[in-house]
């Protein structure tokens, strides 16, 4: 397995446990329950590893909750998730780009890095 790989798999690992360990706090919301450490993680992991891992994150973490006995509607435990990390990750990461490129903070780093 490449280093770039381990990387990745060990920081979606520990990013999960983050979403696992910090489960219990939750807002109810009519008939859910929103877990708002879970949305913050999944566009941190969306945007740092990319949308697939995003998604890879959301799921196991979705699952994992769901077999501790944490029951949820598959709307609100499957799907929103990987919606917030995708769209959500997508989004702030172009805004990001956007805004570097704007500054031309860009260009600075390529110099520096390609030097």
């Amino acid at each position: 397995m490449k280093h770039e790989q381990l990387k990745k798999l060990v920081t979606s690992a520990l990013l999960g446990a983050v979403i696992i360990a910090l489960s219990g706090f939750y807002i109810p919301v009519g008939a859910s329950k929103c877990f708002p450490i879970q949305h913050m993680v999944n566009i941190l992991s969306a945007i740092l590893l990319g949308p697939g891992c995003g998604v890879a994150v959301a799921f196991a973490a979705s699952l994992i909750r769901n077999l501790m006995g944490n029951r949820q509607a598959a709307l609100f435990a499957y799907v929103l998730p990987f919606f917030i990390s995708t769209a959500g990750g997508t989004l702030l990461a172009a805004i990001l780009v956007s805004i570097l490129d704007r500054t031309k903070a860009l260009q600075y780093m390529h110099q520096v890095l390609s030097e």
